[in-house]
């Protein structure tokens, strides 16, 4: 086993060497042709573009030009394309050993003994030139037999122990392997030897990057700073960015690869998605419609066009855009997003039925879409479907378990559990209305559990426990909404938007313990009557149920002609009609 495959680490010795700039004459497979620098990082769209454009300009090597477009096909699975590319570069060159190469390459798989002996009886011809070893040693890689790339990058790094591409070679057999670290060490060594090989500071800039951000771009904007026309170091520094959700950097990395000319149709259907996440809409939706032109039912294109429209909401124009993507583009292949933007399209036109549709849709297509079950929810609600839409969100409790939000989630759940006995439908009856408010009563509890200092959960218990008790019979809705009038006494010398949870529950309070006394005639319960009308009424002068109930009780025993009103206002509001003003549940939230 060769030197580089038998040690992992780099020794003291290697690594002061390589603090010198050294480069190698026989290095015939240079980085003079951008396509070639494509072809190396993994762009074999655009290297073979370059490359077709060089041969036709006669520009470089003709031979070498005819080596690097068989390895393209070869990459892309054309091996027929490939096998020609060789052979004509061979013809033009007998000795040339790197055509040669490429054709027993094709044969590794097919034959492998042939082609073992014909990298053998090459390198042995070749054996000063380290760049011979190193693309035999690729030859194997390319073809995912790591351990004879292996051997012949440990001859070329044996006649050569500072050849970049040496380096590089056996950092990419790391990192086939799964070991981004050593990988990442070899790249930055390849950068040492020799600070002009353009594909190392890319592939380092690669690895690095998940684990080491500032490293990667900082490579990178090094790379710009040696060759300015280099675009690519644009597009990966793009890619970087989007990666880490640094859109407008991204956008604006990728208009400058842009402009330099040597994009594809791909790169400019990834520049309008940067723009739509950069929020430059009009820029992207400009792409997305000069690509439809040439290319009318493309997917990438047609989906582009709907989003920005949506997001621009231009609805009218974005209704025929999604009919256009959904129904004519060529094999879409609908991702959630394509549900997500179809759903709210849907709600902006109101067709709120359809909109849970599509986004129940975006959380089935993808496990990590369960927020979509919630945005389902919403517009089940807004369709007056209150049964789907508590359905839904049952759903949407389930695939989120518990975590941080488990408390605000369970809110909402019992939120709905209480509307559907609110809720103006002849099809839920009493039974099922009294159902959905016990569920409610048992979610608010829990929500109680999981923070008891809290005063939500016991505020809306106290709703939904008053709603199964009208007549005040039993003791749950008092509890329940006095242990939130004592969170709520203490929170509003902080906020006084609290203020409104202390009326609410007062206004029950007062009035159910109006109901008591006039059921048990016990003098207590017309004491505490009396008390909460009148901190209601300092709190809320206006509030017309404490001005009944201290009317009737504030004096003289005898009831005043109104006390009929103001047994009916009293009930009503025992019943849960009173609802929680908006001002206290800002402040709990």
């Amino acid at each position: 086993m060769k030197y580089m495959k038998r040690t992992n680490l780099i020794s003291l010795f290697a690594f002061l060497v390589a603090l010198f700039v050294h480069t190698s004459a026989t290095f015939a497979a240079d980085e003079s042709s951008e396509g070639i620098l494509y072809y190396r990082i993994g762009y074999y769209q655009q290297a073979e573009d370059i490359l077709l454009k060089d041969l036709a300009a006669e520009k470089g090597d003709k031979t070498e030009i005819y080596y690097y477009l068989g390895n393209v096909e070869f990459k892309l699975g054309n091996m027929e394309k490939a096998a020609e590319y060789y052979q004509q570069g061979a013809a033009l060159d007998e000795k040339d050993p790197f055509n040669q190469i490429g054709l027993l390459k094709l044969k590794i798989q097919s034959d492998p003994e042939a082609a073992a002996e014909g990298f053998k009886q090459i390198q042995k011809k070749n054996k000063k030139k380290p760049m011979v070893a190193c693309e035999i040693g690729r030859a194997y890689l390319d073809c995912k037999q790591p351990d004879a790339a292996s051997e012949y990058q440990g001859m070329a790094y044996e006649r050569d122990n500072q050849f970049a591409p040496a380096h590089i070679l056996w950092a990419d057999i790391m990192n086939y392997q799964g070991d981004g670290g050593v990988a990442a060490t070899y790249y930055e060594q390849a950068i040492m030897a020799d600070p002009e090989s353009y594909e190392a500071y890319v592939k380092y800039s690669r690895v690095i990057n998940y684990v080491n951000f500032d490293a990667a771009v900082e490579r990178l904007k090094e790379l710009k700073t040696k060759n300015p026309a280099l675009s690519l170091a644009d597009k990966e520094l793009s890619e970087i960015y989007y990666r880490k959700n640094r859109f407008e950097e991204a956008a604006t990395a990728y208009e400058d690869y842009i402009k330099a000319g040597n994009y594809t149709q791909d790169d400019l259907k990834q520049y309008a998605v940067t723009l739509l996440f950069a929020g430059r809409h009009d820029e992207s939706l400009k792409i997305a419609q000069e690509g439809l032109k040439s290319e009318p039912n493309d997917p990438a294109f047609s989906r582009m066009a709907m989003y920005n429209l949506i997001d621009l909401q231009r609805y009218d124009e974005a209704r025929a855009a999604a009919d256009h993507f959904f129904n004519e583009s060529t094999n879409p292949q609908f991702n959630f997003y394509d549900y997500i933007y179809e759903g709210r399209l849907l709600d902006a036109e109101q067709r709120f039925e359809e909109a849970a549709v599509a986004y129940t849709k975006a959380a089935e297509s993808d496990s990590s879409q369960v927020e979509m079950y919630k945005m389902a929810s919403q517009s089940y609600e807004n369709a007056k479907m209150i049964l789907k839409s508590v359905e839904v969100y049952e759903k949407y409790i389930e695939m989120v378990g518990k975590g941080d939000k488990e408390a605000d989630n369970l809110m909402d759940l019992g939120r709905k559990y209480y509307s559907v006995a609110i809720v103006e439908d002849t099809t839920v009856t009493d039974s099922i209305k009294n159902n959905y408010l016990a569920k409610a009563v048992d979610v608010f509890k829990k929500v109680t559990t999981i923070e008891p200092t809290n005063y939500r959960g016991y505020f809306w218990e106290g709703h939904a426990a008053s709603r199964l008790d009208p007549e005040c019979k039993g003791t749950d809705a008092r509890d329940a909404y006095m242990k939130a009038l004592e969170i709520a006494k203490e929170a509003v010398k902080e906020n006084e938007q609290f203020n409104s949870v202390i009326v609410t529950c007062y206004n029950y309070l007062c009035v159910y313990y109006y109901m008591q006394y006039e059921a048990n005639k016990v003098e207590s319960d017309k004491q505490e009557c009396v008390k909460y009308a009148a901190e209601l009424l300092t709190l809320d002068p206006t509030n017309n149920v404490a001005t009944q109930l201290l009317t009737i009780y504030g004096g003289d025993t005898a009831q005043p002609a109104d006390e009929q009103a103001a047994t009916g206002e009293a009930q009503s509001a025992a019943a849960g009609e009173a609802q929680p003003a908006a001002g206290g549940e800002a402040a709990a939230q």
